[in-house]
């Protein structure tokens, strides 16, 4: 199940299984084991939605694109957000918690 999922991705072990065969005669024994869970480092996901900002109406802090930071092992504020290659090489960009906002430049560039 998604929670059981969520349990074990979360660090905690699964509980023990304990069975019991029992035969036509009325015999029976019982096994058990413990099941063990290797986490896995899963990849973290990044959405970002882009705003439409209309010409010569932009000012410092204008949101220019919001964006939703997830990953399974880590909560968001262990996550860090970065600009990826030259996407802003200008500078016209800062983040702002969940925001891609305009500086100075980037309102000056609209």
């Amino acid at each position: 199940t998604a929670k059981g999922a969520e349990f074990v991705n979360a660090g905690n072990a699964l509980p023990k299984i304990d069975l019991t065969v029992t035969d036509a005669g009325g015999l029976s024994s019982t096994g058990e084991g413990q099941p063990t869970v290797t986490l896995v480092n899963d990849v973290p996901v990044i959405e970002v939605t882009p705003t439409t900002i209309e010409e010569n109406s932009a000012s410092v802090g204008t949101v220019a694109g919001t964006f939703t930071a997830t990953d399974e092992e880590t909560p968001r504020d262990g996550l860090t957000i970065t600009f990826t290659g030259t996407s802003n090489v200008d500078g016209y960009y800062s983040i702002s918690g969940n925001n891609v906002v305009l500086t100075q430049k980037g309102a000056d560039f609209v």
